[in-house]
């Protein structure tokens, strides 16, 4: 039997993530936020399967509705620094790269979750999949407070020649890439 009200209470993190990662993704920055929120998601669904059958259902509810919290935090602001980070000539593939990394976790995870797995390797295999995300994007670069184009580590000169130090760029030409045929380029024969 289902715990409707567990249940209930766990999705509701996600409201509470959501409103959570709007009042810190611009003061504490975008990076910091994704890495914290893998870090504490992973950490409590690591608490979570090492609980389960021990704990009490108020433990593990409160631990699920943590873990969905942080899971949905690091989500949004996933979301948001990927459409900032890449620039306008390659985010569709940028975002579809994401969309199919996420694609193959969902295909992936019944057969880690769903089957004779004991659960504390669930827990462990989880937490370590989470330190590989909090790893990666600590290594993004942040586009806190930087005008939205083009994303780099390297501050641009501007029009003028100085560098302000608010300017995004990323290490993309559009000058190497290779144009594709229009329809006034074919000839009919």
């Amino acid at each position: 039997t289902f715990d409707s009200r567990a249940i209930f209470i766990s999705a509701s993190a996600e409201i509470l993530g959501l409103f959570v990662v709007i009042q810190t993704v611009d003061s504490v920055g975008r990076i910091p936020t994704q890495a914290m929120s893998y870090i504490f998601g992973g950490i409590f669904l690591f608490s979570l399967a090492m609980s389960a059958g021990t704990a009490s259902n108020n433990l593990l509810t409160v631990l699920a509705f943590c873990a969905r919290a942080f899971e949905m935090m690091g989500s949004c602001v996933t979301w948001v620094s990927t459409a900032e980070i890449l620039p306008t000539e390659i985010r569709s593939t940028g975002h579809s790269a994401a969309n199919a990394m996420g694609r193959t976790g969902a295909f992936m995870s019944p057969y880690l979750v769903g089957t004779n797995v004991p659960i504390k390797f669930v827990g462990a295999a989880m937490l370590a999949i989470h330190l590989l995300t909090a790893c990666c994007a600590w290594h993004l670069p942040e586009s806190k407070g930087k005008d939205l184009g083009h994303v780099t580590d390297e501050d641009e000169v501007d029009s003028v020649g100085e560098k302000d130090g608010s300017e995004m760029t990323f290490p993309y030409d559009s000058n190497d890439a290779v144009a594709l045929p229009t329809s006034s380029d074919r000839r009919i024969v």
